[in-house]
């Protein structure tokens, strides 16, 4: 079986999600020819082989995505005299303006 691929309908949160929530936890393996399987975990080498993977189809490369996924070896960087800091929960606002 295979699940379903995300064809539109219904609006609410997640039509507004740069990328599914889910997609953080998934566990995933790039396969290579020779059915070799390497672990995709949070690591620089994880991380390799994600981008790198053929078997991954539609690959999220979202800034937000691959800071989370892969925060060992991806920071976020922004502008503080431009933006105020995201990570500031008391401030919903700008978390809200980079996620759209």
């Amino acid at each position: 079986g295979g699940g379903g691929g995300g064809g539109g309908g219904g609006g609410g949160v997640a039509a507004h999600l740069p990328f599914a929530p889910d997609k953080l936890d998934r566990v995933l393996e790039k396969v290579d020819k020779g059915l070799v399987r390497q672990p995709i975990d949070n690591s620089i080498d994880g991380l390799r082989n994600y981008l790198s993977a053929v078997n991954i189809r539609n690959k999220c490369k979202h800034p937000l995505f691959l800071a989370l996924r892969f925060d060992a070896c991806i920071g976020l960087l922004y502008d503080s005299s431009r933006a105020a800091n995201p990570a500031d929960l008391a401030a919903d606002e700008p978390f809200e303006r980079m996620m759209a």
